[in-house]
């Protein structure tokens, strides 16, 4: 059966430089296709964007729980220099079909364009109740929520993490109460929210979903040194994510501030 798709990247420097030209999507199955927003106005992809688009598509697809391929949508790619070493990344934001993946992902694309996925991916903003919006992982019996032992600001190269880094497989979610793990297949994919709100009985992500990323772009606007920050807008607020360093293990030396509009 033929999958269909659209596609095309938005890249600029501020949010409203560029106004988006929805399009009806054309699957007449919808749960097998990756779908890319189209530019008003036809232009050709930088090259990094083009080699992370046809990467997405044929290597390393985003959503994949046993064969099944789940359609996620690509808002956005921005070709930016993030940690400050003079190579650009590609950076993807996406609505995913899971309620346990993460909203944003980068790409590090070498002068060859080879394509790597970093390992950890963002899901920023405040935990959101739990919506008929997204798929879940636990009804797909591809699912476990368990108790371990992290704090905020301790370093993410747990046990955990380590053996998700071994293992090249499933999603992990860290959490500062409890982990959720899954069987996605595919290189392994790592979400950091041990910094989230959550009552202090909360043991299980039964009731809770991430934010909804409006718009993200790369910008200095929030970097006191004139450093490119991840800027997502989440409501009336700003998530600035500052990369220090990509770490060899796929994990981000990062900060993160938060900005009313």
């Amino acid at each position: 059966m033929r999958d269909y798709f659209y596609w095309a990247a938005r890249y600029s420097s501020s949010f409203d430089e560029v106004t988006l030209k929805l399009l009806r999507f054309l699957s007449c199955l919808a749960a097998v296709s990756l779908a890319f927003p189209v530019l008003a106005r036809a232009q050709s992809l930088p090259p990094e964007a083009e080699a992370v688009k046809k990467y997405l598509l044929n290597s390393d697809y985003p959503e994949v729980f046993s064969e099944t391929k789940y359609r996620v949508k690509v808002e956005n790619l921005i070709v930016a220099d993030l940690d400050g070493d003079g190579i650009p990344e590609v950076i993807v934001h996406m609505k995913p079909h899971f309620r346990q993946s993460p909203t944003i992902i980068i790409f590090k694309v070498s002068k060859d364009l080879q394509v790597q996925r970093v390992m950890e991916g963002l899901a920023p903003g405040p935990l959101q109740p739990r919506s008929d919006k997204y798929l879940d992982s636990h009804s797909l019996g591809e699912g476990v929520d368990f108790q371990v032992s992290t704090k905020s600001g301790d370093s993410a190269d747990t046990g955990l993490v380590q053996g998700l880094v071994k293992s090249q497989k499933g999603g992990l979610v860290l959490y500062k109460q409890f982990s959720h793990l899954d069987g996605r297949r595919g290189l392994p994919s790592y979400i950091d929210m041990r910094d989230a709100d959550l009552p202090p009985n909360t043991k299980t992500c039964a009731e809770f979903e991430f934010a909804d990323v409006e718009q993200v772009e790369v910008t200095p606007r929030y970097s006191s040194d004139g450093r490119n920050v991840i800027a997502a807008r989440i409501g009336k607020q700003i998530y600035a994510i500052r990369i220090e360093h990509f770490l060899p293990n796929g994990l981000l030396e990062k900060s993160v501030t938060v900005h009313a509009l």
